[in-house]
């Protein structure tokens, strides 16, 4: 049952939302000692739904390693921080795990939402380069897709 792999990574998601959000927030970084465990969890999901329905969820796996991989074009040119990078890949596969429009819908929010952010910070301040964190963007996808 991928559903129950999807709610495995969703409690791991609720959990590290709040510290997540706060520590983006206030010091523009997505710490690796809270990030980097979401990798195993996205393992265990994966190895889950296997598991409990014989055959492998390879869409949740692509959906995963393609977040991470346009991510990390994105952290290439500055655009992204390595810890949305190393965020996107659980996002990805959890959300991969209920449907690949839920994934589609989580990265719609996500740069909608931060794009806004950006465009009124840009707009306040006449500046560019000002950094915005988008790791609250990525999470707020996320349950706008797990939700949707």
């Amino acid at each position: 049952m991928e559903l129950f792999a999807a709610v495995f990574v969703a409690c791991w998601v609720a959990l590290v939302t709040p510290q997540l959000m706060h520590a983006d927030i206030t010091e523009h970084r997505l710490p690796n000692r809270i990030v980097m465990p979401g990798w195993g969890i996205a393992a265990i999901g994966l190895v889950t739904a296997w598991l409990l329905d014989g055959t492998f969820p390879a869409a949740a796996l692509v959906c995963g390693l393609v977040a991470f991989a346009i991510a990390f074009l994105g952290a290439l040119t500055g655009w992204l921080g390595m810890g949305d990078v190393k965020l996107l890949f659980p996002l990805g596969v959890g959300l991969g795990l209920l449907a690949i429009e839920a994934a589609l819908l989580a990265a719609l929010v996500a740069i909608i939402s931060g794009g806004i952010v950006a465009a009124v910070t840009l707009i306040r301040h006449r500046r560019r380069g000002t950094k915005i964190p988008f790791g609250p963007f990525l999470l707020l996808g996320y349950w706008a897709g797990y939700f949707a």
